[in-house]
């Protein structure tokens, strides 16, 4: 599982206009204690499949590939001219 993957995993299981608020948190959870919290707080629960998924060692996603599969930046299609990541730029 890709860690852009991963991400999506987690924000299907976030309401809509909690997202922001919950990517905001995500990027400060440092520990896997704090990580477990936040999910805790945002009612996530995981299957067995998706813990063991989530927990494979990976890179973390950078602040640009988080915006992106949080909705904050664009997605695979022609650049809109909104948007400031190295994809439309």
């Amino acid at each position: 599982m890709t860690k852009k993957e991963k991400m999506e995993l987690l924000l299907a299981k976030v309401k809509e206009e909690q997202k922001a608020a919950f990517v905001a948190e995500l990027r400060e959870a440092k520990t896997l204690e704090a990580r477990e919290a936040l999910l805790k707080k945002y009612g996530i629960s995981l299957t067995a499949e998706e813990e063991n998924a989530l927990k494979s060692r990976s890179n973390k996603l950078s602040d640009e590939e988080l915006d992106q599969v949080a909705g904050g930046g664009c997605s695979d299609g022609p650049p809109d001219g909104n948007c400031s990541c190295s994809g439309c730029t």
